[in-house]
């Protein structure tokens, strides 16, 4: 009947009032420490020994003052543009909670916990108030501490696990790094959205394959990781660059011994899957045919000499 177009309807739809839409919009927070409750703001006052009296805006105002606390007020924002006024908002200066974590590594303290959890932690150490749990540490036959170069404490080894992974959770974790809330995303991390997903790909092969020991042990499991990794990338067509595939590379070439024909065949069809999902992007880097042949040729010879010899009047006479 009425054809508005999509286009057309978008000024109707965001035109109109919403019934009861008088609630006022929240005031942006300027600084970390307005997130906070004026409980957690007197515990990192204390933690860096300054004055816990006054109001809410004057706590908020005290630790901004302080150097040893001001740092870390300021939040780390990306670039992106305002939904409200389409104007494009800079970036903003401030520690990231990788930046604070690194704090806590220097000094020997645990990096589990919120932001808030941390600093608390980092402020206790700093200024030698309460007991910040701190983290288990190498130390020498002495019982001291042993320090790197930069002088931070080595963390204590945990036992490496040889667990076999449970390849349906590990796709689901690439799933949810694909599919992350968009809605926060600013230009740039749009941009970087393929490396990370990728970068993660990685750092689960190199844990889960390398680290676990299945490539030393020259176990078919490490290519399954490979696989369950990157079925998500193929099933879901995303826009990714192909990124880690010289890890799939060398677990192919460390394992790949160990592959029969039917092997290579199941593990060939997925390789170019992900190949031709990302060619469709003018990806051609996921090329591994070369590595897979290496294996694949020695074993077809063999089949061929079966054959062969299967074939053979004077081999039949001999088993008859």
């Amino acid at each position: 009947m009425f054809d508005f177009g999509m286009y057309g309807m978008i000024p109707a739809m965001y035109s109109r009032k919403a019934k009861g839409s008088t609630k006022k919009r929240k005031p942006k927070k300027e600084n970390w420490f307005e997130r906070l409750t004026v409980d957690q703001m007197k515990d990192l006052l204390k933690a860096s020994r300054q004055t816990v009296s006054g109001t809410k805006a004057e706590l908020v105002a005290r630790l901004m003052a302080n150097e040893n606390t001001s740092s870390y007020g300021a939040e780390a924002r990306a670039g992106t543009i305002s939904r409200v006024t389409l104007e494009w908002v800079g970036h903003q200066e401030g520690k990231t909670l990788d930046d604070i974590k690194a704090e806590c590594r220097n000094k020997g303290l645990q990096v589990s916990g919120t932001k808030y959890d941390l600093v608390l932690r980092l402020l206790q150490a700093t200024h030698g108030v309460g007991t910040p749990k701190r983290a288990a540490v190498e130390v020498s036959s002495t019982g001291a501490p042993i320090v790197d170069a930069s002088g931070a404490p080595v963390p204590k080894k945990r036992k490496a696990s040889t667990k076999t992974p449970d390849m349906d959770k590990l796709s689901e974790r690439i799933k949810k790094k694909i599919f992350q809330d968009s809605s926060k995303w600013s230009n740039q991390k749009f941009k970087d959205h393929a490396s990370d997903v990728f970068s993660a790909c990685a750092n689960i092969i190199q844990k889960e394959a390398f680290d676990k020991g299945f490539v030393e042990r020259k176990d078919l499991t490490a290519l399954d990781i490979c696989e369950a990794v990157f079925e998500p990338i193929v099933s879901n067509e995303s826009r990714l660059s192909g990124q880690g595939y010289d890890l799939v590379k060398e677990v192919i070439r460390a394992v790949g011994s160990q592959m029969s024909l039917e092997t290579i065949a199941v593990h060939r069809e997925w390789i170019n899957e992900v190949r031709g999902s990302l060619s469709a992007y003018g990806v051609d880097s996921f090329e591994l045919d070369d590595e897979l042949n290496m294996f694949e040729a020695p074993l077809l010879e063999q089949e061929d000499e079966d054959l062969s010899e299967e074939g053979n009047p004077c081999r039949q006479l001999e088993v008859q």
